[in-house]
């Protein structure tokens, strides 16, 4: 667990260096205004490219985003490579997951972008909802979240 929170912690400093988009749902708040008080807005950020290299994913999260109820100062990494999201597997220790995983101490949802272009397991709507089941149960139960995603999609 020590590792995963590192690593999250490295990938997250790095990654939003240069490659993050801001988001919230309230057209009153001036995004770019709010960036540097991360827990008024949601953040999205990409690993293994940038969010204009991995549009075909941050397009759809950020729509999608926009009618689901997750936490305001949630933050998002999509990661846009195969080769970088088997490295985050392996650096995380994480197995049993194609699509996404969440880390709720650190607030972040990682997902692999290629979910996006190409149906894996239920689709990309179907894993937003699974892990916004682990946020509302703030669990790490698969069958919680699934039912969550079930009953609320």
């Amino acid at each position: 667990m020590k590792r995963l929170l590192v690593l999250l912690g490295v990938l997250l400093v790095f990654s939003l260096a240069d490659r993050c988009i801001g988001q919230s749902s309230d057209p009153a708040v001036n995004v770019q205004g709010t960036l540097a008080a991360p827990h008024l807005v949601r953040t999205i950020a990409t690993l293994g490219g940038s969010p204009k290299q991995c549009a075909f994913a941050v397009d759809p999260l950020i729509q999608e985003l926009r009618s689901m109820p997750y936490p305001a100062d949630w933050s998002f990494l999509l990661v846009c490579t195969d080769a970088e999201w088997e490295t985050i597997l392996r650096m995380a220790d994480i197995r049993n997951t194609d699509t996404a995983f969440t880390v709720l101490s650190k607030r972040t949802t990682i997902l692999r972008a290629k979910m996006f272009i190409h149906p894996l397991e239920r689709g990309y709507k179907n894993t937003l909802w699974h892990e916004l089941g682990h946020i509302r149960c703030n669990c790490v139960s698969e069958d919680r979240a699934s039912k969550y995603a079930y009953d609320n999609k």
